[in-house]
């Protein structure tokens, strides 16, 4: 059984270290020049997450590309390169920086895979309502079903989620 919980939203992303460097684009047309590591779907992809909207093609600028999202994220927090990543990515680092904030770069649903037999479990149920209505619920809009561009409060949505997890309001067995 398949069971569509949330999307992920992926937005470009540069460090502070990078905007030091080379500055902050401000519109599509200040992309040129700038230097990209571009996330494949998949590592027979031919075009990467920069290459879904029309205009954010990066070609010439693309110093790797990859089919790990961690790769692309890792290189973008030392400061590298800009890359299209989940917006969640933002949550991680103090260093994430969104560019052109209110432009998607690309979505893709979040997924749960489960048999019929697991989900009867009451195990597996709870962690599938778990992450159906909790983790993953529209409380969260990083992983909403409609996009909404980064914002500076989501550090602190996601710390309260937190702490209500470390306080026990969060039901647990």
């Amino acid at each position: 059984q398949t069971v569509r919980v949330g999307k992920f939203h992926f937005v470009l992303l540069a460090s502070k270290k990078y905007i030091a460097r080379h500055g902050l684009p401000l519109s599509e047309a200040d992309l040129n020049g700038h230097h990209f590591a571009d996330v494949l779907p998949n590592m027979r992809s031919e075009r990467g997450y920069l290459q879904a909207l029309a205009g954010l093609e990066a070609a010439g600028s693309v110093l790797f590309s990859t089919n790990s999202s961690l790769a692309a994220a890792n290189a973008v927090e030392a400061g590298v390169a800009m890359a299209a990543l989940p917006s969640y990515i933002y949550l991680t680092s103090e260093e994430f920086v969104p560019v052109l904030p209110a432009t998607q770069v690309y979505e893709m649903g979040i997924y749960l895979n489960f048999s019929v037999a697991a989900a009867a479990r009451p195990e597996v149920r709870a962690l599938i309502d778990f992450l159906k209505g909790v983790v993953l619920s529209k409380r969260h809009p990083w992983f909403a079903d409609s996009f909404e561009p980064i914002s500076a409060d989501w550090r602190s949505t996601h710390q309260n989620y937190l702490e209500a997890g470390r306080l026990g309001t969060l039901v647990s067995s």
